[in-house]
């Protein structure tokens, strides 16, 4: 079975904000704080400016990257990996989608995959210059994001890169941002995997976790 694995990161200076901005935004999102809710999210220690949040349901991880963005008035970044196959990015600035990459191709609503130009640039076989140029959006948009050691060949290289396991590909990506490679291996239900001792090497260190539950509406 391939991997899920799924996290969110808040540009903050520290994890204390970041929690507070949650708490404030689930009751508006239509959950309510519950000691004994099934839905849960771990927060991590920031770590080069960045927070990460590991939540237990990807929809609600997807759902809460912009709304949060909004709400703190920062940058998010979101990605997960599908079945080990693929991986996908989402940014966000003040709550705005500003880059949406997904390393296979875009889902339309009728349901079918359309591959991006750069998996069809790489399918007819069009060389390294074509594909450059279909990845220079997303190089200019991941801009502000990055760290100041990446260079943008390397980002280029990873996005184009179509390797055997996806989340290897996203553990290379990640530092690119300064976020820990060991997230791309992360998801709230994987955590059964790492000790602590473990993610801490790795630089994450966990230190809030909240619960909550879906708001039942009335009737």
């Amino acid at each position: 079975m391939g991997s899920f694995a799924y996290s969110m990161h808040v540009r903050a200076a520290g994890s204390r904000a970041v929690a507070h901005g949650l708490e404030q935004l689930l009751p508006r999102c239509g959950y309510d704080l519950h000691q004994t809710g099934r839905r849960k999210v771990w927060i991590a220690e920031a770590r080069n400016g960045w927070v990460g949040l590991l939540m237990s349901s990807l929809e609600d991880s997807v759902d809460l990257a912009g709304p949060l963005s909004a709400e703190l008035q920062t940058d998010v970044l979101h990605v997960f990996v599908n079945d080990s196959d693929s991986w996908h990015y989402q940014t966000f600035r003040n709550g705005a989608l500003i880059d949406d990459f997904d390393s296979l191709g875009d889902l339309h609503p009728a349901g079918e995959l359309q591959p991006t130009a750069i998996v069809e640039q790489r399918v007819r076989g069009g060389g390294g210059k074509a594909l450059g140029q279909a990845l220079r959006g997303h190089v200019e948009r991941l801009r502000s994001f990055l760290s100041p050691s990446a260079y943008e060949e390397q980002v280029r290289a990873i996005l184009g890169e179509q390797g055997a396991f996806a989340e290897e590909t996203l553990a290379r990506f990640l530092p690119l941002v300064g976020v820990a490679s060991v997230y791309a291996h992360l998801s709230y239900r994987y955590l059964d995997e790492f000790s602590k001792d473990e993610l801490v090497k790795q630089g994450v260190r966990l230190v809030k976790h909240l619960r909550f539950q879906k708001r039942r509406r009335r009737s």
